[in-house]
């Protein structure tokens, strides 16, 4: 069998069709034929069948590669399991599919251009494709700038090649020749893109206190990247802070000790104290700088001020303070637990000191301010049916951390509904029994409360017809045979038309329960039935009485002129949802944009070259002649210049 026989029935099966690199596959003998009338033609030879047999147990071969997982394939390539090693086409295929694979495939194919391309990466090509900088620039054009890092050293010191990179990837400066790093131009290219790029500069650079000054101007953050001599510039340091706080962290001791560098650090970023010197963390007027800008700075002062009480009040008044960072010895000081109460960081969830609290009095003012403190309290306090009310009224569904007694407490329950209505999901199964209780959180909540009821309660067909009353979308957890009661169903989709979607098939396959509710919610002809949704006089009333998504209705009747009309007549984009022919009718298309400019974009090339249609859809909207041909946009934009010039 040819070579070449060979070769075409194995392009059928790969489907390697005009590849964007194939003009650079020199080897004449593994020229890949693309033309599928060559493909025929060489399947009528003499040799087909022996051709196809070969291609069947690649195939076959290729099918137990994609069976592995990718950290097995480089194995099975390297243990040769194919009928021939040095099968192009099957590590074409194989590289194509796992570009790592490349490391493993024989050396003569990592310098094959298009095996290389399929792999879409560098990293494994040959020394010589990865010196060919015309191969190169396609290659990082096509397969991503990132390759850079694979090319070689000489093409790594091509100032234009790292240009081009460094624009892209500012951090791929770590990859450039060393003079190339030192390049002050280059540099600054790649820290524009990427200001950690400064990183990889030369120690020339980063020791040049007149480049730092450049840098600056666009990144305060590379300069941490600089020396220690340049980092120690007070005057640059200290404008920096300004910008880029957490370089405190970066400067010399003595900077992080001057007082004006680390004020001005915390201006720009809370988080800056913690990397001031411990004399300035120690240092009261800083400290209660530091706290009132944010709380959570009280971790970090010294501790010659840990005991200071004025310090401790100012950070539990500030934001972002952890109640749990109290000093034990402030526990239960009424000051700071009245401060706690009063700003918003009781509300976190590791908030521990109310455990302790013995004060009757203090615990009712904490779950006053906040319900769910009840969560941290002792088992005792949970059952307090004093505490409990408190917790409930301030927030309902505090409910869910009281006892089980008063979880089962009629008058805890009701408090806790009227605050917020899905708190009956916390009551005692005995509770969610309760009719009144269930209609009072419906009534409250927009939540299905029907799911929280009891069984027997969702086939009450009374208690139903109640709750639906008071939020329809409860039908949704009603009993398959009440989903199906007209009468349940119209009085859930008066309170709310969204409940159509909970209704049994057979009401949905109702027209005078759907149109009941598409006059108020459209989108419902989406749950009607399919049989309406075919239905020609069902679908002529729906257009009639409102304007609804037209695509919704089969492709029959989105195809009849006399609804197209009806339906473009009413909402223009609905000419979207007709067919091709009507698409391309003149009268269709003239009615939909006259209702909205922007249809003319559905409109058929023809008659988006109709002048006088285009001009009623400018008439709509300006922005119509956007849709509209070269031609007839030209004509209407000259026409109304015209028109001014007339009336000036």
């Amino acid at each position: 069998m040819s070579e070449s026989s060979s070769c075409v029935v194995c392009i059928l099966l790969l489907d390697f069709r005009d590849d964007p690199i194939s003009e650079h596959d020199d080897d004449e003998n593994n020229q890949v034929v693309f033309h599928w009338s060559e493909l025929a033609h060489q399947l009528k030879d003499k040799f087909h069948q022996e051709a196809i047999q070969m291609a069947k147990r690649r195939d076959e071969h290729f099918q137990q590669l994609i069976s592995l997982v990718p950290a097995k394939r480089s194995n099975y390539l390297k243990k040769n399991w194919w009928p021939d090693p040095n099968d192009r086409l099957i590590m074409l295929k194989a590289c194509a599919l796992d570009g790592s694979l490349l490391e493993h495939v024989p050396e003569p194919f990592q310098n094959d251009k298009l095996i290389v391309w399929r792999a879409g990466t560098l990293q494994f090509a040959s020394e010589e494709l990865r010196s060919d900088r015309e191969f190169v620039c396609q290659f990082l054009k096509a397969h991503g700038i990132a390759n850079f890092r694979f090319i070689s050293k000489e093409l790594q010191n091509d100032r234009e090649l790292v240009f081009l990179a460094v624009r892209q990837k500012g951090t791929l400066l770590q990859y450039a020749s060393p003079t190339l790093r030192n390049d002050k131009e280059i540099v600054f290219e790649a820290i524009i893109e990427n200001a950690i790029a400064m990183e990889f500069a030369s120690d020339s650079l980063k020791d040049d206190l007149t480049f730092a000054w450049k840098v600056f101007e666009i990144s305060a953050y590379s300069l941490i990247f600089f020396s220690e001599r340049v980092r120690s510039e007070r005057e640059l340091m200290l404008q920096a802070c300004e910008i880029y706080g957490e370089i405190l962290d970066y400067l010399p001791t003595d900077l992080r000790n001057d007082r004006e560098i680390v004020l001005a650090s915390m201006t720009f970023d809370y988080h800056a104290f913690q990397f001031a010197s411990e004399q300035l963390r120690s240092d009261k007027e800083i400290a209660l700088k530091a706290v009132q800008i944010a709380g959570s700075n009280y971790a970090y002062i010294g501790k010659s001020l840990k005991n200071d009480k004025d310090v401790l009040l100012a950070a539990i008044r500030s934001d972002n303070f952890q109640p749990n960072m109290t000093p034990d010895e402030f526990r239960k000081d009424p000051d700071v637990l009245e401060a706690i109460q009063q700003s918003n960081n009781c509300h976190n969830a590791n908030f521990p000191l109310i455990q302790d609290l013995d004060n009757r009095e203090m615990i009712l003012k904490t779950v006053s301010t906040n319900g769910l403190n009840l969560k941290h309290l002792s088992t005792i306090h949970r059952d307090d049916e004093e505490i409990v009310l408190k917790a409930v009224r301030q927030n309902g569904k505090s409910l869910q951390f009281a006892s089980e007694r008063l979880r089962n407490d009629e008058l805890v329950v009701t408090q806790a509904i009227h605050q917020f209505g899905k708190a009956i999901e916390f009551a005692s199964a005995e509770l969610r029994k309760n009719k009144n209780l269930l209609l009072l959180a419906a009534g409250t909540s927009k939540d299905n409360i029907l799911r929280f009821a009891h069984n027997d309660l969702k086939s009450d067909r009374e208690f139903v017809m109640q709750i639906v009353s008071k939020n329809g979308l409860c039908l949704d957890s009603a009993s398959d045979d009440l989903k199906n009661d007209r009468e349940v169903v119209k009085t859930a989709i008066k309170q709310n038309a969204e409940a159509i979607k909970q209704a049994s098939p057979a009401l949905r396959d109702d027209a005078e329960i759907i149109m009941q509710v598409i006059v108020r919610f459209p989108y419902a002809i989406y749950f009607a039935s399919t049989r309406l949704r075919n239905d020609f006089k069902f679908a002529e009333r729906v257009l009639k009485a409102t304007s609804v998504h037209f695509g919704y209705f089969s492709t029959e009747l989105t195809s009849n002129k006399h609804l197209a009309l009806l339906a473009v007549g009413k909402r223009g984009y609905n000419l979207e949802c007709v067919s091709e022919e009507l698409r391309n009718d003149r009268q269709v298309v003239l009615k939909a944009v006259k209702e909205h400019g922007l249809a003319l974009q559905y409109a058929s090339l023809s008659l988006r070259d109709d002048y006088e249609i285009v001009k009623v859809a400018y008439k709509r909207s300006k922005r119509a002649v956007l849709y509209a041909s070269d031609n007839a946009r030209m004509r209407v934009l000259e026409h109304e210049k015209n028109k001014k010039c007339v009336i000036l």
